[in-house]
């Protein structure tokens, strides 16, 4: 669709990562969660992915185990990042 488009013509991989991100979130905010994680898994694999993107994904994996390991990801990344209570009490 013209989303996909559009990320094929995002430069530097730091902003198609952002777009990655916003895609998930939006997912999230719509309670569809299973649809968010694949945005932001690819989010999580370009270089000059923000750390927010690994907090969001562990938002959208919900209770299966590797949400702890994006939290604990998003932890080393940003130890004092926006999200870091919430990351630091979701993942345990």
């Amino acid at each position: 669709g013209a989303f996909e488009s559009l990320e094929e013509r995002i430069r530097p991989t730091s902003m198609r990562a952002r777009a990655f991100i916003l895609r998930g979130r939006a997912r999230i905010a719509g309670r569809d969660e299973d649809e968010a994680v694949t945005p932001l898994r690819a989010a999580t694999e370009l270089s000059g992915c923000p750390p927010d993107a690994w907090f969001f994904l562990g938002e959208a994996l919900g209770e299966d185990p590797e949400a702890v390991t994006a939290y604990q990801r998003y932890l080393e990344l940003a130890p004092d990042g926006p999200y870091a209570a919430e990351a630091r009490r979701d993942a345990n």
